[in-house]
């Protein structure tokens, strides 16, 4: 085997290994979560989470190993940003806009799903009206 084929397998192999520690870390933070009392209802997954609380206006924001309670009335906006990766290839992001100064906004991928960026955006958004007009 050259040289180049074991590097590159190091490389595979490093990267799939960050990836299920970064795995480990937001499970553990999710469980944490629901340890808490919280109580999940909708939930939308990118490199970060947010979850909503089932028949209440608090959401969360989970991290790998971390998370942040907020209310729905602290979302200031939901938006989609699309960036040009190539000719006729765009990368989206559902960017949820929150009135706090330490997390003043969040950033969901969807990569190149435009659909899903769409469907997501409308969930938040949906959401965000309910619980944020009855506080």
């Amino acid at each position: 085997m050259s040289m180049t084929v074991i590097y590159i397998l190091l490389g595979i192999g490093a990267i799939a290994a960050l990836m299920l520690i970064q795995r480990r870390r937001t499970s553990t933070a999710m469980g944490a979560l629901v340890q808490e009392g919280f109580i999940k209802d909708q939930c939308w997954d990118s490199n970060v989470s947010l979850v909503t609380e089932k028949g209440s206006g608090r959401f969360a924001v989970v991290w790998p190993g971390t998370f942040k309670l907020f209310h729905a009335s602290q979302i200031t906006g939901v938006t989609i940003d699309e960036q040009e990766m190539e000719a006729n290839r765009h990368r989206y992001k559902v960017v949820v806009s929150i009135d706090d100064p330490e997390c003043p906004s969040i950033g969901l991928t969807t990569n190149t799903r435009k659909d899903r960026a769409e469907q997501w955006a409308a969930g938040i958004d949906q959401w965000r009206r309910q619980y944020a007009e009855s506080h």
